[in-house]
C-alpha cells in the first residue's frame, strides 16, 4: 500500500506551516552567521604595500633610499566582497591630504590599477651634497600612497611609504677631435666640429645615454690665456653668464663657429630623464679649453656659435 503525502491544510493549522517554511527559507539564504536575515552593512576593504620600498618608522627620523628607478608591490583584502581595483597617488599635497581616505572627487589625482605591482620613475630635483663638490648625485623626497576600492565602490584606508630617491648624473666624455684630452690649449680653426658620447649610470634603458644634451660656448677677450686653466672654474665662473642650450639626446656633434684671434671655453653636459644635471667638468673629458690662431678678425657680423651645427643621430 501507498502511503498519501501529508498535505498543507486550510486555516490556523497550515498558515503556520507555510510560515514556517518561509522563515526557513530566510534563514538558510542569510546564512548560519546572520539567523535574523537582516543584511549587514558593507565592509570596507584593506590595502598594503609589500615590497620594493622599506617603511621606516617615523619616530627613526630616517626615510628608505632606492634609486630612482623602482618597482613597488601591494596586496589587497575585503572581507565580504571583491576588490574592484586598486588607486596610488604620489607626493599629494598636504592640503588635500583630508580626503585621503573618502571616496569620490577629493581634488587628489588617484591612477586606477588592478595590477599588485607597477614601475616607476621619481623626480630628484635636489642636489645632494653629502659627497662633496662637484656633486655628481640628486635626490628627491617621495611619498607612496595606496588604496584599494571594492565592487561597491568602498575605499580602504590608505597606506603609504615615505622615501628619498637617489640619481647620479652622466658623465659625458669629448670624443672629438681626437686631440682634445692631451691639447692644452686645443687650436683650432674658424669652425670646427666636436663631437661626444655619454653614459647615465642608473638609467634603466639598456642604452643607459641621458635624456638630453646641454652646451655652452664662451667667447674670451684675445689677451686671456687659455692654457693651464681650471675646467671646473672656467664652466662654474667665467662661463657663468652663457646659457646652456639644449639638445636632445640623438644629437651627439656639433659644428661651432669662432671668431678668429680669442680663446674660447667650451662644456657640454648630460641631463637624466629624472632631472638629474651633470656637474662635475675635466678638461679634455666634457669641456675644451683653447685658442684661435690670431689672424685678423672677418668684417661683417660675427656668426652665433652653434649656426650651421649639424645634428648626427644614433642609429
Amino acid at each position: 500500500m501507498f502511503r498519501r503525502s501529508p498535505r498543507f491544510l486550510d486555516g490556523p493549522v497550515g498558515s503556520s506551516a507555510r510560515i514556517a517554511v518561509a522563515m526557513g527559507v530566510l534563514g538558510l539564504l542569510a546564512g548560519c552567521d546572520n539567523p535574523t536575515g537582516i543584511l549587514k552593512p558593507n565592509q570596507p576593504p584593506g590595502a598594503a604595500i609589500t615590497g620594493g620600498i622599506v617603511p621606516v618608522p617615523p619616530s627613526g627620523g630616517a626615510r628608505d633610499s632606492i634609486f630612482y628607478a623602482a618597482e613597488i608591490l601591494w596586496t589587497g583584502w575585503d572581507p565580504d566582497g571583491v576588490i574592484e581595483h586598486y588607486q596610488y597617488a604620489i607626493d599629494i599635497p598636504d592640503d588635500l591630504l583630508g580626503g585621503l581616505n573618502e571616496g569620490g572627487d577629493t581634488g587628489i589625482a588617484w591612477r586606477d590599477t588592478t595590477a599588485f605591482r607597477a614601475s616607476f620613475l621619481f623626480r630628484t630635483p635636489e642636489q645632494d651634497s653629502l659627497l662633496g663638490e662637484p656633486i655628481d648625485r640628486y635626490r628627491g623626497d617621495h611619498t607612496f600612497y595606496l588604496r584599494a576600492v571594492d565592487n561597491e565602490g568602498l575605499v580602504s584606508r590608505a597606506d603609504y611609504v615615505e622615501f628619498t630617491a637617489l640619481n647620479f648624473t652622466p658623465r659625458t666624455t669629448i670624443t672629438s677631435p681626437p686631440v682634445a684630452r692631451s691639447a692644452d690649449p686645443l687650436l683650432v680653426g674658424r669652425s670646427f666640429n666636436v663631437c661626444w658620447d655619454s653614459l647615465d649610470p642608473d638609467n634603466p634603458s639598456p642604452r643607459r645615454t641621458p635624456a638630453w644634451y646641454e652646451w655652452k660656448l664662451k667667447q674670451m677677450p684675445p689677451d686671456w690665456i687659455p692654457a693651464g686653466r681650471e675646467m671646473q672654474y672656467a664652466v662654474d665662473v667665467l662661463a657663468a653668464d652663457v646659457p646652456w642650450i639644449r639638445m636632445s639626446a640623438d644629437t651627439t656633434c656639433l659644428r661651432l663657429s669662432l671668431q678668429v684671434g680669442h680663446p674660447y671655453i667650451f662644456a657640454v653636459r648630460g641631463v637624466d630623464e629624472a632631472g638629474g644635471v651633470e656637474t662635475r667638468f675635466v678638461k679634455g673629458g666634457n669641456g675644451l679649453v683653447g685658442q684661435q690662431p690670431r689672424h685678423t678678425a672677418p668684417s661683417g657680423p660675427f656668426p652665433r656659435a652653434g649656426h650651421g651645427g649639424f645634428p648626427r643621430s644614433r642609429p
